[in-house]
């Protein structure tokens, strides 16, 4: 086995071309640099973020102790699981924090890459197209790689569903023993992230554009019925997948807390509570204020039920609040909750959902006889603001401002953080992470070489800054020009089989970029701009690969445009 394994290598070897040996031997001796950077670059352990890293943490040791997500209070179902799931699994098999994320995002590129080569053929391309993911700043980032948290997780899983989900839709002529591969790929990776983070969705027009393009093409291959079916069956086996792990993972919450739902945001009646509360028209609302006193005022007036905590909520609400005594964005609902926690209602999921019900049907019932007044806005989330007319034109700004930010990694950066929290918390993010961290406590030049280590990082990400506006740039020019192309082709009656399939992949990835960016952009007008990058950053691998493709294209129509004009010359 190792001898005919040996052999075929050698034999690959010999068939390749010197610039395709180059580039390998390149390839190889950057991967292991890359990921002697990743090991060095140490994590930044907030042991105090209650809300966000440390819950994730205390989710880890629950499920570790065997008790799901611990015992039941206003945390949880407040996300989900997946990222928990992976630090856990990451400690069982004792591998470092640091070497397992670059591990697998190693892995992802590869599996894009062989999933493209049907696409495109050059494997000089895919090369470069491997070396400039590696190498991408969005895993460079503190946000993705030093704060233990789930953001660099979003970025690998995300990658892995389009690879999987192209790979589909290229190999689905061939055995149903190879293309069970791919589904199964796309199958583990789809349902695992749609637990990493309570807005997945924005992969779900790339998941589900590219199963209909592959089911069509199916129905319209020459074949036999039954053989179709299965190849229909396994092109399917995403969504099925996914239905059916969201189906297991409420019932796990029905059984352990007594709610059916994956996050309380999503399947209960405390999102209901949400919508509601946002949608009373009142007193000092804004883009950064989505629930004002005012708004709050108006609820306990009509509901009794939420009246019961008003105590509590007023009591909570001045270490939320900002200067102008108004707490800003969604923090309001975390206020909400921890009061409703402070007033004994989250003893289980049956006691506080029953709590909310009737908070919800009471503001329910004031809006319907009157006593409640909705505003105007447009709501494109029942759990965040929406938007008015008079707000139309700066959030059309932000998103310019946004997309600038974005595509130049303006904000993209790796540090040298301390360690920040209590004792303990420290030292159970460093039990679960065997990875290196910045002690609180350290002096001097302690961290030395990780200091030369993050600026080298920031030094290779200054390289895609510079770049990036240029490369977007050409993107834009070449779309155009490439769906003319497609038009072209299309009123010609040509065969355009193998460039149909590519603009379609690269329309969907755009797509569903587009899709992340406007929700992340729409929630976030009460944040900085920097967290509009944080949130929007598993886009930027896959903008990286349309950019890349983009200028391939280029590359190539010039390259046919000189040779026929060599030729016309020749004549």
């Amino acid at each position: 086995m190792k001898l005919g394994i040996k052999r075929r290598i050698a034999n690959s070897w010999k068939k390749m071309s010197l610039l395709e040996k180059i580039f390998l031997v390149a390839a190889i001796v950057l991967t292991v640099l890359r990921f002697m950077i990743a090991m060095k670059i140490p994590l930044h352990i907030q042991a105090g973020a209650v809300y966000d890293d440390r819950m994730m943490v205390n989710y880890s040791t629950s499920l570790l102790s065997g008790k799901w997500l611990g015992g039941f209070n206003q945390f949880s179902l407040a996300k989900g699981a997946s990222y928990s799931i992976f630090l856990v699994l990451n400690y069982l098999l004792g591998l470092p924090y640091s070497f397992t994320l670059i591990l697998l995002y190693a892995i992802a590129i590869i599996l894009f890459c062989v999933a493209l080569f049907r696409l495109i053929k050059s494997k000089t391309f895919l090369y470069i197209l491997y070396t400039a993911l590696l190498y991408s700043p969005v895993m460079f980032h503190d946000e993705n790689v030093q704060k233990v948290y789930r953001g660099g997780v979003i970025v690998i899983f995300a990658l892995m569903i389009v690879a999987a989900i192209i790979g589909l839709y290229t190999r689905i002529e061939e055995r149903n023993k190879k293309v069970i591969k791919w589904s199964l790929t796309a199958s583990f990776a789809l349902a695992f992230f749609w637990f990493l983070k309570e807005d997945s969705i924005w992969i779900m027009p790339f998941v589900v554009g590219g199963i209909g393009i592959t089911v069509i093409h199916i129905l319209r291959m020459k074949g036999v019925r039954r053989e179709k079916i299965k190849k229909v069956a396994l092109a399917c086996m995403p969504l099925v997948c996914l239905g059916l792990a969201v189906l297991g993972y409420k019932t796990i919450n029905l059984i352990s807390y007594g709610e059916f739902a994956v996050t309380d945001r999503q399947g209960t009646y405390f999102k209901d509570v949400m919508t509601d509360l946002i949608e009373i028209e009142g007193e000092g609302r804004s883009k950064d204020n989505w629930v004002t006193r005012d708004m709050l005022q108006k609820a306990y007036e009509v509901s009794p039920t939420f009246a019961q905590v008003k105590k509590e909520i007023e009591k909570g609400y001045e270490g939320w609040a900002k200067e102008d005594g108004e707490i800003e964005g969604d923090i309001v609902f975390w206020a909400i909750k921890d009061a409703v926690a402070e007033a004994g209602f989250y003893e289980n999921g049956t006691m506080v959902n029953e709590y909310y019900e009737n908070v919800h049907n009471e503001l329910a019932k004031a809006f319907e006889d009157g006593r409640l007044k909705r505003n105007n806005d447009f709501y494109i989330s029942s759990s965040a603001k929406g938007i008015n007319e008079n707000e139309i034109s700066d959030f059309l700004e932000l998103m310019g401002r946004s997309m600038d930010n974005v595509v130049s990694y303006e904000y993209n950066e790796t540090g040298i953080y301390p360690a920040t929290g209590d004792a303990n918390g420290i030292a159970l993010f460093d039990m679960l992470t065997m990875s290196q961290y910045v002690s609180a406590e350290a002096e001097g030049n302690f961290y030395k070489i990780e200091k030369i280590t993050t600026d080298l990082a920031n030094g290779i990400v200054k390289v895609y800054q510079i770049t990036g506006k240029v490369l977007f740039c050409l993107m834009v020019i070449t779309f155009v020009v490439f769906s003319g192309y497609i038009f072209y082709l299309l009123i010609k009656k040509r065969n355009m089989k193998g460039v149909v399939s590519l603009y379609l992949v690269v329309v969907g990835m755009f797509g569903t970029c587009f899709t992340l960016f406007f929700g992340t952009t729409f929630f976030c007008r009460f944040l900085s701009q920097r967290k509009v990058y944080d949130y929007a950053s598993p886009m930027l691998p896959l903008l990286l690969v349309v950019e890349l493709i983009s200028v391939y294209l280029l590359v190539t129509a010039s390259r046919k445009l000189l040779i026929a004009r060599n030729n016309k010359k020749n004549k």
